[in-house]
């Protein structure tokens, strides 16, 4: 029995098709350069001169999931005119976090663009908070 599939069902399927494609790139690239938090943790406890920063909104910050002691706060939307005072900590090693780690991947990429070394932190404070 032949398909007969009309161009809206193939039109429909060719864009769930990409849509699909693009999350799974999306989702490599976010852990591409990432760190697990159970890394993290050891590294805080363990290494000198590493930085956190928090790329959620200041309400996210603060809010009920809460943040990793000593990060500091600059909202992913604010990181381009915050790249001066970032430099200026010299961290060896800056970890990025948000609520999951998509936020935290493109703030890494910027940073890494602009000569910081950043590395995300893989599924964010959800996964930190999963970690107590």
């Amino acid at each position: 029995m032949p398909l007969n599939l009309s161009m809206n069902n193939l039109t429909t399927i060719l864009i769930l098709g990409l849509a699909i494609s693009f999350f799974i790139y999306k989702k490599k690239k976010m852990n591409e350069n990432a760190i697990s938090v159970e890394s993290l943790r050891s590294k805080l406890k363990t290494e000198q001169n590493i930085g956190v920063l928090d790329v959620r909104t200041t309400n996210e910050y603060n809010g009920p999931k809460g943040h990793i002691p000593g990060s500091l706060s600059i909202p992913l939307s604010d990181i381009s005119d915050h790249l001066d005072e970032i430099k200026s900590k010299k961290f060896d090693q800056l970890y990025v976090v948000c609520l999951s780690g998509a936020r935290s991947a493109s703030a890494s990429s910027i940073l890494n663009k602009n000569g910081i070394n950043a590395q995300n932190v893989k599924g964010g404070m959800m996964a930190w908070n999963r970690m107590k």
